[in-house]
This record gives structure tokens, C-alpha cells and sequence, in this order.
């Protein structure tokens, strides 16, 4: 938390809302962060190695003016307030996970996964948490295993049948939270792209904690634990 801007540091514009360290403690709880050490390889389940990772994510947010006609034919608009412009729209959340590692054969699995995000208004949760839960999962690929392969000598891409994606066997118990603040400049906000941000480098970050090896490049494939 170091780290934490409370304007937006291109523009110096203040943000219309964050609550990034509420979405940090929300998550801490939730993942029983009370477990995490810094000192690599401590945590283990049974012959596997446990580790925790945490990360922040952010996505770009907007305001536009927009229009809806009903059935009757009744028109209504609505514009941002022109004070508007003086603030910065941006989306915050956090990642959390727990991920179990082979040692013998440097397989990942993420065990659990935590995403909290501040999403102003929330008017379907339930759409909400599942667009939620399929961010994380294309995060989980994004970091494990999807990878396109170039021919080293043309530059085109390899189609072999290998670009990997996670099913729901590869992916373990997935639980989002959302905060519920208003926000005066936006009425709500995207969900999907949010809650892929962050997912991959609290995975890297979790594997660091279970095994003292840093991996940068993905996806982080086993045999990068294994060298």
C-alpha cells in the first residue's frame, strides 16, 4: 500500500472513487492472508508446496452520454455532469490466490482464487459475479498455459492443436466480492476485463512464495520450475 495514488498520476486529477485498500482487506480476509510469510517454501499440503499471491487490478473507465426510447416511445437522455471533467474514472480491485505446487513435476494448480472489485453500482450481482468468475478464468489461462508458438523461420503463427485454455477441471474454487460504493461520476462499470487484471501476476506471485524461483515470462509453464 505503499504504493497508493490517490490521483491519477498522468493527469493529477483526483479519482471520482477508489476504494483499492478496501478491496485489499476484504481479500485478505477472505484468502486467510494471516498465513502468508515472506520466507519461500514454508507453507505445504502434504508432499505439495502452498503458496500465497496477491496483486492489484485496474482497467481504464468512462463516461459518455447515453439514451434509451421505451416501448411508448418516451425519450430520455442523460449526459455527465460538466463538473465531471475534473475528476479521473478508473476501475481498482485486488487479486488473491492460493496455488499448490508439485515440486517433482513443477505442475500449478490454482487451489483458490479471491477477486474483490469496486464496482460502484452493482444491479445483477449474480451476472456480475459470473462474468467475474469467467474473468479470473482467462486470467488463469492467460497465465498457465495459453501460449501462440511462431515459426521461427516464416514468423507465422503455429496452429498444432497446443493453444491450451482451462476447463473447469483446471481451476479451483473461485469466489467473488464486490464493494458497493456510489460513485457520483459513474453508475456502473465493467466487470469482465477488471477481473482478468491482476490475476496473472498473483499467480507469479504466489508461485514465488511457494517455491523461492521468480518466474516473468508466461505462460509459467512447469518446466520453468524445473530448471
Amino acid at each position: 500500500q505503499l504504493n497508493h495514488a490517490e490521483r491519477d498520476p498522468l493527469s493529477g486529477r483526483p479519482w471520482s472513487s477508489k476504494n483499492l485498500r478496501e478491496c485489499y482487506r476484504v481479500g485478505m480476509e477472505k484468502i486467510g492472508w494471516t498465513r502468508w510469510t515472506p520466507k519461500p517454501r514454508t507453507l505445504r499440503s502434504g508432499r505439495l508446496l502452498v503458496g500465497l499471491g496477491m496483486a492489484t487490478a485496474t482497467f481504464p473507465g468512462a463516461r459518455a452520454a447515453d439514451a434509451a426510447r421505451s416501448v411508448s416511445e418516451a425519450e430520455a437522455q442523460a449526459r455527465p455532469r460538466p463538473e465531471a471533467d475534473g475528476y479521473a474514472v478508473q476501475s481498482f480491485g485486488a487479486q488473491f490466490c492460493e496455488v499448490h505446487v508439485d515440486p517433482e513435476l513443477g505442475r500449478v494448480r490454482v487451489a483458490r482464487h479471491v477477486v474483490v472489485l469496486d464496482l460502484g453500482r452493482v444491479p445483477n450481482p449474480q451476472l456480475a459475479r459470473s462474468r467475474a468468475t469467467g474473468g479470473v478464468i482467462r486470467g488463469i489461462g492467460l497465465a498457465l498455459t495459453e501460449q501462440l508458438r511462431y515459426d521461427a523461420a516464416t514468423g507465422r503463427a503455429v496452429s498444432d492443436g497446443r493453444y491450451l485454455v482451462p476447463t473447469a477441471a483446471d481451476v479451483g474454487e473461485i469466489s467473488a466480492h464486490f464493494l458497493d460504493p456510489a460513485d457520483p461520476e459513474v453508475v456502473a462499470r465493467e466487470v469482465g476485463d477488471l477481473a482478468t487484471c491482476g490475476v496473472a501476476p498473483a499467480i507469479a506471485n504466489a508461485i514465488y512464495n511457494a517455491t523461492g524461483r521468480r518466474l516473468r515470462e508466461l505462460p509459467l509453464t512447469p518446466d520453468k520450475l524445473l530448471l
